[in-house]
């Protein structure tokens, strides 16, 4: 890893680390990938002006946001299961 990527990778993790604590939990670790797009869509956030659109926006991510952790817990009970142990 180049000392230009390792040093974008270091800022971008302190940066949204110090932003979005309340949010991810220490265990859990963007990819430089993720970071990249993380920060691409949030410029892409402050470039828009219409309040309806963000609005829309938002309720959107809060229904992407609510159906991925009931397929996430849904994945979780099923890998959990006496089925799956007894396997």
């Amino acid at each position: 890893m180049s000392v230009a990527v390792a040093t974008t990778q270091t800022l971008l993790s302190t940066k949204i680390s110090t932003e979005a604590t309340e949010f991810m939990q220490p265990s859990i670790a963007l990819s430089l990938n993720q970071h990249l797009e993380l920060e691409q869509s949030r410029r892409h956030l402050d470039g828009i002006d219409d309040l309806q659109r963000l609005k829309d926006m938002a309720k959107e991510f809060l229904l992407n946001w609510q159906l991925e952790r009931a397929e996430s817990k849904r994945i979780i009970q099923e890998e959990l299961s006496p089925q799956s142990l007894s396997l």
